[in-house]
């Protein structure tokens, strides 16, 4: 049975669906940090300081790694759905390696975040302190106590559900490139001119009743149809008549 997008809608209108949906939220995501990023180095009014560079070095750099991945993932998106709607199997193939990419470091990123939290939960703000005064110190464990608010469930399920679609979409857009290589290669074939003449070996149906190739009992011309007999030579005897 060929592979079909939720068991019975096409794959391309699935390939189609995950390309635009990726394009979408990556993008707007995108959108969103850099704009906070773009907020963050505007001065206040009531303040002369740059509030980025307050934050600490940790927070920049997941900041602008975030701005970068969300951005590359909405390209991403945007090429395999270029590549759905024209049929480019070279622009799907492309975004299937990509996928792999965001496969696993949605992955590495799931369970970094599930081991951060759950490592969170089992320190006290006390732990995390250590007398220590240092601002980005005190910054850092007082994200550590936000993070421990956070529901368990929601933790879990944003950890899992997206290495889960991600998944999906894999098998799907897998299956949909070799859709699109059979189609092609039919395609080659359909209009792929011939080498040569061949000669075609002839069989038994092909000759003509006059040009048998086989014998048969009785296919001598002597039990052909409509032969005449002629007369015998031997003596034949005389009946007598009976007085």
């Amino acid at each position: 049975m060929a592979a079909k997008f939720l068991f019975c809608l096409p794959l391309r209108l699935g390939v189609i669906l995950f390309t635009l949906f990726q394009f979408v939220i990556c993008g707007g995501a995108a959108g969103l940090v850099w704009y906070a990023y773009a907020l963050l180095h505007k001065n206040p009014a009531d303040s002369d300081r740059d509030t980025w560079a307050d934050l600490p070095k940790e927070i920049k750099i997941v900041w602008i790694v975030l701005g970068v991945v969300y951005s590359l993932a909405s390209f991403v998106g945007l090429l395999g759905f270029l590549g759905a709607i024209f049929k480019k199997t070279g622009f799907v193939r492309t975004y299937l390696a990509l996928l792999w990419c965001t496969f696993l470091l949605q992955l590495g990123s799931g369970i970094w975040s599930m081991v951060t939290f759950y490592r969170a939960r089992g320190r006290s703000q006390d732990d995390c302190l250590k007398d220590s005064t240092d601002q980005n110190r005190l910054t850092y464990c007082a994200a550590l106590e936000e993070l421990k608010k956070i529901p368990q469930g929601y933790i879990i399920a944003s950890s899992i559900v997206p290495i889960v679609i991600i998944a999906y979409a894999l098998y799907v857009v897998h299956h949909y490139i070799k859709r699109l290589q059979k189609q092609q290669y039919e395609k080659e074939m359909a209009f792929k001119p011939k080498s040569g003449f061949t000669t075609v070996k002839g069989k038994e149906e092909t000759y003509p009743l006059t040009q048998p190739t086989t014998t048969y009992p009785y296919s001598d011309s002597g039990n052909a149809f409509g032969h005449k007999k002629t007369g015998s030579t031997a003596y034949a005897p005389v009946a007598h008549n009976r007085v």
